[in-house]
């Protein structure tokens, strides 16, 4: 029996035994440097190394597959490759809706079962025979169960801050339905207010321990509440805030103003007034000195104008201003004198009004006690020694002791 009829035997008729036993671990290798040479059987158990029982059953698995292609009696050829398949499309869903249109109206079913169409969509969704796709029941599934998952760890979260809230009341608010209420919490705090300061309020405006006659809390949403928080959040957030913003503000300025920019423009140039100037002389000016006028008996010897000047007499220079165009200036640039008002009358001096003694401060109710000493305790008055004395529980306290005995001091 020859290779080519060895070949034939098995790819034509091949015994349920050889056909049901398992396929080998290694296919054989067909292909050559060219991917696309024909091969008999004994060149392929050649090239495998193959027993010839295991490589006979392994050609005729490939060739039922369409992995080799059969040339002539016992020549074979890899077959080319398959082009890939083209995606399956998605079924439509049933009904004419897609997906999130089914999901759209289960949701709204929940909500209100009235809204669901019968003769439209078929039985609702909790009916045994509904027409939803069952790829949208197990999507809805999933997310309901997710979103199961966060409103049972959002429960716990507020359980717990509730219980914060309540510790810090210190038994003074009403079991109600508003209290166990966490909404209005999660507004301030989204709004940037930290837990602590609002437990911080609550000791102060809500527990009896530092205010007697503080008042019952049955709401977080109650005005005074509320109030409350927003002027503490205000006087240790915003304020330190603004006044940050407004020192860098003014230190600006300061800086602005001890640098100012120099000025660019040139100093101009004083020119001395018309009346200081020396007033021109004429051109053909007597060497003889004018006549002088009779001199001021202030000012010393009076001088005899007939007296012949002496012979040693200084000599002006061009230019240098006289004595008369001194006096002239002088004269113009005087004020005149105003007029003297006549003196009045003098008038009578008011009555000196009795000087008024300072009232004394008033005694301080119990009341006022009460509010200042709850104020010191919670942190937030400064006792006043010089008025008010020691402070509570120190000797010496001025405060009533039934006031000091209900703050247990």
């Amino acid at each position: 029996m020859t290779d080519t009829t060895a070949a034939e035997a098995p790819a034509e008729s091949v015994p349920p035994e050889a056909a049901a036993a398992p396929a080998p671990e290694t296919e054989p290798e067909v292909e050559s440097e060219d991917n696309r040479t024909d091969q008999s059987v004994a060149q392929i158990i050649q090239g495998t190394g193959l027993s010839r029982n295991t490589c006979e059953q392994a050609i005729f698995r490939a060739a039922q597959s369409e992995q080799l292609q059969r040339v002539s009696q016992g020549v074979y050829r890899l077959a080319p490759p398959k082009p890939p398949s083209p995606p399956k499309p998605l079924p439509p869903s049933r009904n004419g809706h897609a997906n999130d249109e089914w999901i759209a109206r289960i949701e709204a079913w929940q909500v209100n079962p009235a809204s669901w169409n019968v003769e439209e969509d078929g039985p609702p969704p909790n009916h045994p025979e509904h027409r939803i796709p069952l790829d949208v029941v197990g999507r809805f599934k999933e997310r309901q169960a997710r979103e199961a998952k966060a409103a049972a760890k959002q429960e716990a979260e507020d359980f717990k801050l509730l219980d914060q809230l309540l510790t810090a009341c210190n038994g003074n608010y009403s079991r109600t339905a508003a209290l166990a209420d966490p909404r209005p919490i999660h507004v301030i705090l989204n709004s940037g207010v930290p837990v602590d300061d609002i437990i911080s309020v609550i000791k102060a405006k809500v527990d009896r321990r530092a205010y007697p006659k503080n008042q019952t809390i049955a709401s977080w949403s109650e005005p005074w509440f509320l109030k409350a928080v927003s002027e503490q959040y205000a006087r240790w957030v915003l304020a330190p805030r603004l006044v940050v913003k407004w020192r860098e503000r003014i230190e600006a300025q300061h800086r602005d103003v001890s640098t100012p920019a120099a000025s660019s423009e040139p100093a101009e140039r004083v020119e001395p007034s018309p009346a200081t100037q020396p007033a021109p002389e004429p051109e053909n000016a007597s060497t003889e000195p004018p006549p002088q006028p009779v001199a001021n008996p202030d000012d010393g010897l009076e001088i005899d104008p007939t007296t012949e000047a002496p012979p040693a007499e200084h000599v002006r220079a061009p230019g240098e201003p006289s004595r008369e165009s001194i006096l002239a200036a002088f004269t113009r640039n005087r004020v005149p004198p105003q007029p003297v008002a006549p003196p009045s009358a003098p008038q009578p001096r008011p009555p000196e009004r009795p000087v008024e003694r300072r009232a004394e401060s008033e005694p301080i109710s119990d009341e006022g006690w009460e509010e200042l000493i709850a104020g010191f305790m919670a942190g937030m008055v400064n006792w006043n020694r010089r008025r008010l004395g020691p402070e509570p529980g120190q000797p010496g306290c001025r405060a009533p002791r039934h006031i000091l005995r209900s703050f247990r001091l």
